[in-house]
Parts: structure tokens; sequence; C-alpha cells
């Protein structure tokens, strides 16, 4: 008997979106439709404990916003501030209509910039933002707008619900479109019947030195689920399994998966509803915005049980890519289900695919799409993972959106290209 263990899934909104890729077990061949009520905003909440509205939202910290909600206040376009390594194009706010777009904001990628994240945000949750298109120096398109981003080999940019990233270079296969010069973007607002205020920045990676390794740190936040809380994680087993394959993977990348702060969320968080009606759950916007480090990384919480309307996913990410992590900033992350009763051993997989979910929702945090989506059958924009002329061995990859259990924890595979993709996401630092 084939068991299923994840299904991936899509958001549509007018156009195809994979806002907040998530993965359900025991669903096979269901694409899970998922649009997060409002992930990604920011609540005020600072390591688990409130602040009773005394953070600083909106005030530049070495070059990264400490909420970066907009605050209506003048554009202050072009500013630039370095932080070992990263530099961070301030381009302000803008006021957008519906089915318009702010023109093209432009910023300079210089000799020695390996990569760059666009990210923009909005204090409307329900709106729908695309960044594209994306140009470069010579006014090669690398993202466009619809169904036609989803299948270029040069960059994907994908709507999203409240915020929206982009990262660029994706995909080794457009290399050769890596200049220096003078880059630009534009933000559709395609939803909100009502102006939006729309924040936007660019922060622009420059190329490490090459033998150092790279380094992802990982903080925990935990909402009790079974009984995982931050004083008895260091010292769970089966937490340190998940956490050890995933850093063997990075591993293989050359990148130190490592292991960050530990905190403990607020009462009433550890059962999250994907829904846009989540009645008495918690959004996924609740409990990302309650996970708040004081350290840069990416954020994983553990929770109880996700669900959606087509049932219980068993991890989800805020988005593809999420939003880059820094201090004091709980805007984004991926949540993962520590739940034995999801992760039950059957006759045929008796391993805990924890691990499988953990590594597979920080490829969609740092900008992997699935191998190949369900609906309509889309490939993701790298040449060397297999589609759907090569399912058997599609399957065995981390983002092939379902996990059979004719694929041991062992058998699964990243290829160079996804690797690289990981490596050039700005929170993976020298």
């Amino acid at each position: 008997m084939q068991v299923w263990r994840l299904v991936g899934c899509m958001a549509l909104a007018g156009v195809a979106c994979f806002d907040a890729p998530c993965e359900a077990p025991g669903q096979p061949g269901v694409i899970v439709a998922c649009q997060p009520d409002d992930a990604g905003l920011v609540v005020g909440l600072d390591a688990g404990a409130r602040d009773a509205g005394s953070g600083d939202a909106g005030r530049a910290d070495a070059g990264r916003r400490d909420a970066g909600r907009p605050d209506g206040g003048p554009p202050d376009a072009g500013r630039v501030v370095g932080d070992g390594g990263l530099r961070v194009v301030d381009l302000g706010t803008r006021s957008v209509a519906m089915d318009a777009s702010t023109g093209p904001l432009t910023f300079e990628v210089v000799p020695g910039d390996e990569s760059f994240q666009i990210e923009v945000q909005t204090d409307d949750r329900r709106s729908i933002l695309h960044i594209a298109p994306v140009a470069n120096p010579l006014g090669t398109v690398m993202s466009t707008v619809g169904f036609e981003s989803l299948s270029s080999h040069l960059s994907r940019s994908l709507p999203s619900q409240g915020n929206a990233a982009a990262l660029v270079l994706e995909s080794d296969d457009a290399a050769r479109h890596w200049v220096p010069g003078r880059w630009s973007f534009s933000v559709a607002n395609l939803v909100s019947q009502s102006p939006l205020r729309v924040s936007a920045r660019v922060i622009i990676k420059e190329a490490p030195p090459a033998t150092p390794a790279r380094t992802l740190r990982a903080n925990f936040c935990f909402t009790g689920s079974a009984g995982l809380t931050a004083a008895v994680a260091r010292t769970d087993a089966r937490l340190a399994n998940a956490f050890n394959f995933s850093a063997g993977l990075f591993a293989n990348a050359g990148v130190a998966l490592t292991r960050g702060e530990f905190l403990d969320l607020p009462a009433g968080l550890s059962a999250v509803s994907l829904d846009a009606d989540a009645g008495m759950l918690a959004t996924m916007a609740d409990v990302l915005a309650a996970c708040r480090p004081r350290s840069e990384g990416v954020n994983i919480v553990w929770v109880e049980s996700i669900s959606s309307l087509l049932g219980p996913v068993s991890g989800v990410s805020s988005g593809l890519p999420g939003l880059t992590m820094a201090t004091g900033e709980g805007r984004a992350g991926v949540l993962v289900a520590y739940d034995s009763r999801v992760f039950t051993p059957t006759v045929d997989t008796p391993e805990d695919d924890l691990g499988v979910v953990l590594s597979h929702e920080l490829g969609h945090q740092l900008g992997l799409s699935h191998v190949l989506e369900f609906l309509l059958r889309v490939e993701d924009n790298l040449s060397d993972t297999p589609g759907r002329d090569n399912d058997s061995a599609a399957r065995g990859n981390l983002m092939y959106p379902s996990l059979t259990s004719g694929v041991s924890n062992a058998q699964v595979y990243v290829t160079p290209m996804q690797y690289a993709t990981m490596r050039r996401n700005p929170v993976v630092r020298p």
C-alpha cells in the first residue's frame, strides 16, 4: 500500500500564487488551497512577551527595519545601509491603487554582489501584492506578470498575501543575466479596493569569500505542542533527530545549520488555522508575530496542529521566499506540526519524517518552489531538477509536493542548483 505523506498546495487569487506553501499528510493527489488570513504581519510581541506598544516600529537599525510597516512618512528612496555583507536599499512607501502598480523602482547592483531579495509589505492583510516585472540593467525581464512567470527559467515572482518577496538570482540557469548596474521592479496591487500604502526594500548580498562556510541560524519557538517547551526541547530526541536531518542536508550545501534561541510563546497558539475565518484558532500571522527572537535567522515555530479547508497540514512556510529575518522581527518563518498523531509510523514507512517536513519548509522559506506542482503540472525554474517526465526521480527530491512511502528519509536528495538558490538567500550568512 502506498501512503502519501505530504501534499503541496497552491493558493489562487486571480493569478497563480504559491503563497505560504504547505504540506498535508494522508490526502493522495489533493491540492490544498492555502490562503493564510494575514500571514506575516507584526503584532508587537517581543521574545514571547508583550512590549505594551513600546516597540520602535519602522526605525531603521543597521539597515534592517525592526517592524517595517509603512508609517505614512515620505519615501526615503535610495537610502543604502551596509550591514556585514548585506546592503539594504530602503525605497520608502508608495500609494498604489487597485489594478495599478508603483511604476519602476530602481537600485544599483555592483561588481562583487551575488544576489538580492526584494521585499514589499503593506498593512492591508487581505491585499495581494505582486513584484513584477523585474528587469536587469540591459532591459532583460527576469520575471513577468501572471502565469508566464511560473514557467520562466530566469526568475520567479509570485503574488502573495499582505507581503511579497522575490529572490534574484533564483536559478543558475539565469546566471548570464546577472550584471551590475541599475535594476528595476514594480509592485502591483491586485485585490485591495482602496489605495495601499506599500513599503519596499531591497536586500543586496555581497558574494562571500570562497572558503568560509555559510551559516543559517534557526531560532525555535514553542507553543507547548505535545508537551514540547523551550525547557525540554534541547534534550528532546525527536526534535534532535529532525534538526540533525536538516543540518545534514544543509551541510552538503556548505551551510552550517545552527541552533539559535529557544523561546516559549504565550498560550493559545498551538492550534493554527490557515483559513480566512480561523474562528477560535490562531492564525499563521498570530503565531509568527509572537515568535520574535532577538537574534537574526529563520524562525521555526512548533505547533500542535495546522488545519486548512481540506484537512490537516504538516508544515507551512510564510512565503516563497519568505521575508528575510532580522533582529527583533517576527514577520516571517515556518510552522511545523509537532504532533505524534500526525507522524504515527505505519507498516509502510517506519521512519519519522519530521526532519523532511522541516527541511522542505525551510527550502520554501529560502526560495525553492516545488519541483512539480500537481495543479497545472507546473515545474520549478531549475534545469537540474526532475519534473513531470521523470516522476520516479522527482518523488525523492526534497521539494516534491508529496513524498510517498516508497521514498525513505535516506533517499531524499537536493540538487546542486537547489543548494545554490538557498545559499544566495540573504539570511544565509558568511
